[in-house]
C-alpha cells in the first residue's frame, strides 16, 4: 500500500484511522480452505536466501534481543487476557515441528546453564514465587493435618497430587516463617 514500485510513482499516504479500518477488515476476513491450500502450495519449496539468514543472525545479538524483549514487555505489561483467549491457549494443539523446536531450545538452554549455580537472587526469587503461589493450599494442608496424618488422605480431601502435599509438608517451616501458618 505504501511502498513505491517505480521511482516515478507517488507514495500514497494514509491516515491512522484509514489504516486501522483496513487492518480490521483484513484481520477479520474469512479465508476459504481452497485459498489456504493455494497459499500453502505457493509457499512450498521456497527458501530464504543464505545472505538473509546471515543478516538475521547478525541482527539478533544479545543486546538487540534484550531491547526487543523490553519493547514487548512495555506493550503487554498489565494487559489481561479474555476468557476466550485463555480457553484457546489451554486447548492449543502443537504441531510436531513446533514441539521439536521447543524441545531443541530447552535442551540448548539447559546445556548453556550446565554446571552454573543459581545466584542468591535467582534462588530467593524462585522460592518467593513458590511460597506465594502455594500459600492457600499450604494453609489447607496444615489445617487438615490436625485431624489427618496420612499424606494420601490429605491429598484426596484437597483433590491434589500426593507429591504436592508431601512437598508442602517438607517445606512447612518455610511457610511458617513467611506467613505464620498453623503448625
Amino acid at each position: 500500500m505504501t511502498k513505491l514500485k517505480t521511482i516515478d510513482q507517488k507514495r500514497y499516504k494514509i491516515t491512522g484511522r484509514t489504516y486501522q479500518t483496513i487492518k480490521t477488515i483484513w484481520s477479520t476476513r474469512e479465508i476459504s480452505e481452497e485459498t489456504r491450500q493455494k497459499i500453502s502450495e505457493g509457499n512450498k519449496g521456497k527458501k530464504m536466501p543464505d545472505d538473509f539468514k546471515q543478516k538475521l543472525d547478525k541482527y539478533w545479538t544479545n543486546e538487540n534481543r534484550k531491547i526487543h524483549a523490553e519493547k514487548i514487555r512495555k506493550v503487554t505489561k498489565g494487559k489481561k487476557l479474555s476468557e476466550e483467549t485463555k480457553e484457546k491457549l489451554r486447548n492449543k494443539t502443537w504441531t510436531d515441528k513446533a514441539l521439536q523446536s521447543r524441545q531443541d531450545n530447552c535442551l540448548k538452554n539447559a546445556a548453556a546453564r550446565k554446571d552454573k549455580p543459581w545466584s542468591d537472587t535467582m534462588r530467593t526469587s524462585r522460592e518467593d514465587t513458590y511460597y506465594n503461589k502455594n500459600k492457600d493450599l499450604a494453609n489447607s494442608v496444615f489445617e487438615i493435618m490436625k485431624t489427618e496424618s496420612s499424606i494420601n488422605a490429605i491429598a484426596k480431601t484437597l483433590t491434589v497430587d500426593w507429591k504436592t502435599v508431601k512437598n508442602i509438608i517438607d517445606r512447612q517451616e518455610g511457610f511458617n516463617k513467611r506467613f505464620g501458618l498453623p503448625k
